[in-house]
């Protein structure tokens, strides 16, 4: 059957009216979203100054900051479906029967949220405490709903780098002088990052002083062979001098502060004094290597 000419003029009339109130709607939509957005980064905004006003930490406020934000594009989204005659109702119960399930499977995890929660809130703990939690030992670096981040401290020794002679030091002066081939740089790296671990100083800081005391002996080996023990003892004396120098404006540097001198000199003065029994001990070592050799 085909429609009649008034039966077509009323389909294109219903579509117009239908495609003009649609797109009304939609031109609504847009709109409303836009300004809804812009009103929600308001009020988040809002709300930050008031925290930060109020002295609030600064990981309290990213997390009421950021459940505000949630919260408000919920609703947003939920009056945008409401403007087209969606019935919110079903989607509600959607998300309750999705969250039972999600709660079934992620006990664990909303476990984990809970304590987060309350860490937060009730701050037994902040960011740069010391603690030992779950068996960790370290400081604390962040705290979150389902994690919190501890930086592990290495284990050392208090007062290992001020009490101890540079052994490595005379090693490093020893061996460049007459076996180069047993301490190549790979190993004195590996040597100097675990005595910072030891010492409780940033990792590479005594490997870096020990490459450069390498490399400042290697080139001039020529000139300490065969030689009395007076003159060996001399540069070696000045060697000390530069390393201990240069590792304690290290430390200054990487600290920010004014690091008490005289624990430098002491060590100084300490290595010193030992090299002649080192000397002799590694001396002996060396006529074992080549003995054997």
């Amino acid at each position: 059957m085909n429609p009649t000419p008034a039966t077509a003029s009323s389909l294109m009339e219903t579509i117009q009216t239908k495609g003009i109130e649609i797109g009304i709607k939609l031109i609504g939509a847009v709109l409303a979203y836009m300004i809804g957005r812009w009103l929600i980064t308001f009020a988040v905004g809002l709300v930050k100054r008031a925290l930060t006003a109020r002295s609030v930490d600064a990981t309290v406020q990213r997390y009421l900051s950021n459940i505000l934000h949630v919260l408000l594009n919920v609703a947003l989204i939920v009056a945008l479906l409401g403007y087209f005659g969606i019935q919110t109702t079903t989607f509600a119960a959607l998300f309750a029967a999705a969250g039972v399930a999600i709660g079934m499977a992620w006990s664990g995890l909303l476990a984990n949220f809970a304590g987060g929660v309350f860490l937060v809130v009730l701050r037994p703990i902040k960011v740069g405490d010391f603690v030992t939690a779950g068996g960790v030992t370290g400081t604390v670096k962040e705290i979150g709903l389902f994690a919190t981040v501890i930086s592990i401290q290495p284990v050392h020794i208090p007062g290992y780098a001020a009490l101890t002679p540079a052994f490595t030091l005379m090693a490093v002066y020893h061996w460049p002088i007459y076996r180069p081939d047993l301490l190549p740089p790979s190993v004195l790296f590996l040597v100097g990052v675990t005595q910072d671990l030891l010492a409780g100083v940033p990792p590479g800081v005594t490997a870096l002083v020990l490459l450069l005391a390498r490399a400042a002996v290697l080139p001039h080996r020529r000139h300490f062979v065969d030689r009395l023990f007076p003159f060996v003892w001399t540069g070696f004396t000045m060697l000390t001098i530069g390393a201990m120098l240069f590792l304690w404006t290290l430390h200054c540097l990487l600290d920010g502060v004014l690091v008490d001198f005289r624990g430098t000199v002491f060590r100084a003065v300490l290595t010193i004094s030992m090299f002649p029994i080192a000397s002799f001990l590694l001396g002996r070592t060396q006529r074992t290597f080549m003995g054997a050799g």
